[in-house]
């Protein structure tokens, strides 16, 4: 029996509430090590047994799919390439994880180390393909050790970090640094096989969901609202505070960082594109403003706003940047302008306090002359 086979023996022992979970992981793990699990798996394997390779698979058949934005359940995906959930309206591409061929790493592993890396291989691609996505990503680092160049693993390894990317979005564990360890693993991915034919396919993917979910958070965020006095009257409004903007560029950085993992760099500029409207003050938050009101918005007299400079962000520089960024594939890009002047405050407030003083005068002048 091989390895694989008794590990499916122990999970059907976990299921059945013969093993906790503590008994069942440290079975596995002297499975996995090459010693003899007891009691459920008590044959020993002699000569390495390898699970069946079979190089005409590309992708995995995946089980389910949610939605990249409110994960809910998407319907009828196995046969498309695009999908649009149905409760949140989200159009996503559907990305597969591809099928891992142990036998590419032949040359690279002895036989017992094969045969261990192809079982674990067998665990990685069970848990993708029921979605349990932090489950693989750990056996994907198992593989890597035993295969630091198997370039489909890190390929899939980037597709695990993308799910745990979007389950960590409405905690306080999300960080743009995960979409830039996104990038890090497809880079190794084509590292070590450049002329791989689905790698450009899962790039391409990743950075387009990634992109739109940032989006859709970004879109979802709310000012604090409260009420102003003007004059004699309350007036309701939104300001965003710090945590807004820390939040902000934090879906921002990330949505640059798509733009780098995509390999459709001139469809990816609308990526930057976004950002750099954000940067200039034409999207929800302002960033910049005018050192000297009444010059020019040019270098020198643009700088961040206190907000922005507490969250690091300095559009005067990063703008002008992202800008070359964008006309390397997109000569023709015209961008947005500064939109950096003032907001007119309204005076209505103070000329009621005015007219009512002026009443107020005029009354009390006509009961003297009378």
């Amino acid at each position: 029996m091989s390895v694989a086979d008794e590990i499916k023996k122990l999970l059907e022992l976990k299921d059945l509430g013969a093993l906790t979970e503590q008994e069942f992981d440290a079975q596995k793990a002297k499975l996995l090590s090459g010693e003899t699990a007891v009691a459920a798996a008590p044959k020993s394997v002699d000569t390495p047994v390898l699970p069946e390779d079979d190089l005409s698979v590309t992708h995995l058949k995946l089980q389910r799919l949610n939605c990249t934005s409110c994960d809910a359940p998407i319907d009828n995906f196995e046969e498309t390439t695009t999908v649009v959930c149905a409760f949140c309206g989200t159009t996503s591409l559907v990305l597969r994880p591809q099928k891992i061929h142990y036998s590419r790493s032949r040359e690279r592993l002895s036989e017992t180390k094969l045969a261990s890396f192809g079982n674990l291989i067998s665990i990685l691609e069970t848990a993708m393909v029921a979605g349990n996505y932090h489950e693989a990503y750990e056996y994907c680092n198992k593989a890597l050790e035993l295969d630091p160049a198997a370039s489909q693993v890190w390929s899939n390894k980037a597709v695990c970090a993308f799910w745990i990317t979007l389950s960590h979005l409405n905690t306080e564990k999300f960080a743009s640094t995960q979409a830039r360890e996104i990038r890090a693993f497809l880079d190794k991915a084509q590292e070590h096989d450049p002329d791989c034919p689905h790698y450009v396919e899962t790039a391409n993917s990743i950075a387009y969901n990634l992109f739109h979910v940032m989006c859709v958070k970004f879109d979802a965020m709310t000012p604090v609202q409260r009420y102003d006095m003007v004059g004699n009257q309350q007036i309701l409004r939104e300001y965003w505070e710090q945590s807004h903007y820390a939040l902000a560029k934090a879906y921002l950085d990330t949505m640059m960082t798509c733009f780098e993992i995509a390999e459709d760099k001139r469809n990816a500029t609308t990526y930057l594109m976004r950002v750099v409207n954000e940067y200039t003050n034409n999207g929800r938050l302002k960033w910049a403003a005018l050192y000297h009101i009444n010059k020019p918005a040019v270098a020198g007299n643009v700088g961040p706003i206190a907000f922005a400079h507490a969250a690091n962000v300095h559009p005067q520089t990063l703008v002008p940047t992202l800008i070359g960024r964008i006309r390397e594939g997109y000569p023709e890009y015209s961008p947005p302008h500064w939109n950096l002047f003032p907001e007119k405050k309204s005076n209505a407030g103070m000329i009621a306090l005015w007219v009512i003083s002026i009443l107020v005068l005029g009354a009390v002048l006509f009961a003297t002359i009378l």
